[in-house]
């Protein structure tokens, strides 16, 4: 007695743990995805925000929630999840105004759906499965399947539609073993009335639930009066999910004359105000095409798509993993659908009662809408879209893994279960130190101060581009660009004011296909949290067993890579025309403007000042093309160039990249203070 007791508190312990650490986790990377890695999170974002400001629903229509680019708003379809946003807006609200905290409140009915839902599928392992540890298996392929989670950490539909999908998995069960008493039929009418006003891609289950009742009461043998039993559990459920439900069906009758769904007042709205391209009759799906289904169907691209942003496509369907992580996780699904599918006939008990086509067609049943809709309406291959079917195929993958720790336990003195338990585990350690972290997570672009790695070896072989630099805000500077180093990743810090900062990692699919690489994960970004007159460049290679690094010297005013001046070769004549229009010594910065070429060609044009070398910016130059009898008139150039001391002279370097030769002149500055005293002992000229 006392062992058992032990065990149910163990076994508890661990339930309440596993709950805990995913609840911990969607919640603090709630607090760190950024609004612009969560899909349409700025479109639902504003309903509960409004509701808050005004007060009432929105009809859908209000110029204020309409996308000036897509044309509709969210307000026409169930908005659930941004329901209950506003009670945690409203909580926060006695504390702070803070825009940022009301942003984060409005994340945590998902984060708590999420949680909600790996504690349902304890409950339905628990009644499921024969093995313990086959529960917290299941819990586990759903809590930390990288999409899931995601989903779990920023303000949608999609996961609260798989939340409401696990009540009616439990009272399918429940009514199944138990029989269908008022306490089952009551879950099974929160779960439906909930998924009524969740997704739409989640109406399946609603249709399942039907047919379930309908063959476990009459495939039972030992029922009377099934006819009137159904038709009773029937009523009892539809009172109650219309209850929780038939509220906003009825309104959308109501405002929106007659659409109870609200999806053609949806795009009626996009057609008036969605850009040209964009209106529903104007997208670019199939069907506008004219093409047939079989587009949709047999396309490997849509399918592929669809499949792998079900495991782990983060961002705008933009921040994607390894392909040796797709392959893991596929390994994961098809060894457990084959253990299952070889040895079913151990959940024949349960599953006989219409349980297995129901959980089958509730996988079927999301993945074809999910193509319809992109045939039809908008050609959109997301995985969120089918995570409706995540419960049932992860219920058959923890039961074919159950299935195999049976028939190797006389072998294997650790069950397969557990064994798949810590693999799925480390997996998804892999993807959150890969993926999601370094991209996803964290700092967000705000650089930390850190230190080099020991003993680097200097190296030639990387490649590297500025792409932009930002030194406009008061107290932060802005850096960002890519690098790698022979096919391989680079880690890129920045050395400024005598300190290392470090940067975020960024996708660059553009650099991946230009230079044939493996990885798209090339882009670095970084935010400095002060102002500096230049700064270095340094790029590491951490994959060797010695650090591989290049320093780069880069500046202020450089927009694009400084060149490196021992690879190029001084002109001796002076083959590089050239005129300074202009130069202004004013507030500590010296304004230059003027042109230059070389023999027809451009050339770029750089200001050296001391030890730092600056880059100008080019200037369109008309008319000195047509002095000159030029192909081009992108002689001119500009700059502003920041400096801390007294100013004496400055270089002046103009560089032919094509024949790497560069023509250098030193030019002092005669500011107007030296002027006037020249003048003052000038005589008049009669």
């Amino acid at each position: 007695m006392i062992t058992e007791n032990a065990g149910k508190i163990r076994e508890c312990i661990c339930s309440v743990l596993l709950v805990f650490v995913c609840f911990i986790f969607y919640f603090v990377w709630s607090l760190h995805l950024p609004m612009n890695l969560s899909p349409d999170e700025y479109l639902r974002y504003q309903i509960p925000v409004w509701i808050f400001e005004h007060g009432r629903l929105p009809v859908g229509n209000e110029p204020e929630l309409i996308n000036n680019v897509w044309g509709f708003s969210y307000g026409f379809v169930p908005y659930t999840p941004s329901l209950v946003s506003i009670f945690f807006m409203f909580l926060v609200s006695f504390f702070t105004n803070s825009s940022e905290a009301f942003f984060h409140a409005a994340r945590m009915p998902n984060v708590l759906f999420g949680a909600g839902t790996v504690l349902l599928c304890l409950l339905i392992g628990k009644e499921f499965f024969r093995r313990k540890e086959t529960k917290y298996l299941f819990a586990a392929l759903v809590g930390f399947l990288p999409q899931f989670a995601f989903l779990s950490s920023y303000l949608n539909n999609d996961n609260f539609s798989v939340f409401c999908s696990a009540i009616i998995l439990l009272a399918w069960i429940r009514g199944i073993k138990y029989t269908w008493s008022i306490k089952n039929c009551v879950l099974l009418s929160i779960g439906i009335g909930l998924t009524a006003i969740s997704y739409y891609n989640a109406f399946g289950w609603i249709l399942c639930s039907i047919f379930l009742v309908f063959f476990s009461i009459f495939c039972n043998k030992t029922l009377e009066k099934k006819t009137v039993i159904f038709l009773r559990i029937f009523f009892i459920v539809f009172c109650i999910s219309f209850a929780i439900a038939g509220w906003f069906f009825v309104r959308n009758f109501i405002i929106h004359e007659g659409d109870i769904f609200g999806l053609r007042s949806c795009d009626l709205c996009g057609e008036q105000n969605a850009r040209f391209d964009l209106k529903p009759s104007n997208r670019s799906t199939p069907k506008n095409q004219g093409l047939a289904f079989d587009s949709i169907l047999f396309s490997t691209a849509w399918h592929k798509l669809t499949i792998r942003s079900f495991f782990c496509v983060l961002g705008y369907m933009n921040i994607f993993a390894d392909d040796y992580v797709y392959a893991i996780y596929y390994m994961f699904v098809i060894m457990g659908i084959i253990g299952f599918v070889l040895n079913a006939r151990i959940y024949l008990p349960i599953l006989s009662k219409g349980l297995l086509p129901m959980l089958i067609a509730c996988i079927v049943i999301p993945y074809a809408l999910s193509m319809y809709r992109s045939y039809s309406t908008d050609y959109q291959p997301q995985g969120r879209y089918v995570m409706p079917a995540l419960l049932p195929l992860q219920l058959f993958v923890a039961s074919g893994y159950e299935t195999l720790s049976e028939k190797t336990k006389k072998i294997i003195p650790l069950s397969a279960a557990a064994c798949v338990l810590v693999s799925y585990l480390i997996l998804f350690s892999i993807v959150f130190f890969t993926v999601i972290y370094p991209i996803c997570w964290g700092i967000y672009g705000v650089s930390k101060v850190t230190t080099l790695p020991s003993n680097p070896v200097i190296a030639r072989d990387f490649s590297y581009c500025i792409d932009a630099e930002d030194f406009s805000q008061p107290n932060e500077t802005k850096i960002s660009g890519w690098a790698f180093f022979e096919n391989d990743n680079c880690d890129a810090y920045i050395y400024a004011n005598e300190k290392y900062y470090t940067t975020r990692k960024v996708l660059r699919s553009d650099v991946k296909d230009a230079f044939r690489l493996k990885s798209s994960r090339k882009g670095f970004e970084a935010i400095i949290p002060e102002k500096f007159l230049y700064y270095k460049l340094i790029l590491v290679n951490k994959s060797r067993k010695e650090n591989y690094c290049k320093i780069i010297h880069e500046e202020l005013a450089s927009s694009d890579n400084l060149l490196n001046l021992l690879h190029y070769k001084f002109a001796n004549d002076n083959s590089f025309p050239f005129f300074i229009d202009s130069e202004d010594l004013s507030d500590d910065t010296l304004s230059l403007s003027g042109w230059a070429y070389n023999e027809n060609d451009d050339c770029d044009v750089y200001i050296g000042i001391k030890d730092k070398t600056f880059k100008t910016e080019m200037v369109h130059r008309p008319d000195v093309k047509e002095a000159f009898g030029l192909e081009s008139d992108t002689q001119g150039f500009s700059a502003a160039i920041p400096f801390e001391s007294d100013l004496q002279s400055y270089t002046l370097y103009l560089v032919n990249n094509s024949k790497k030769e560069i023509y250098k002149k030193t030019i002092s500055i005669s500011k107007s203070d030296d002027l006037d005293e020249l003048f003052s002992n000038a005589a008049d000229v009669e």
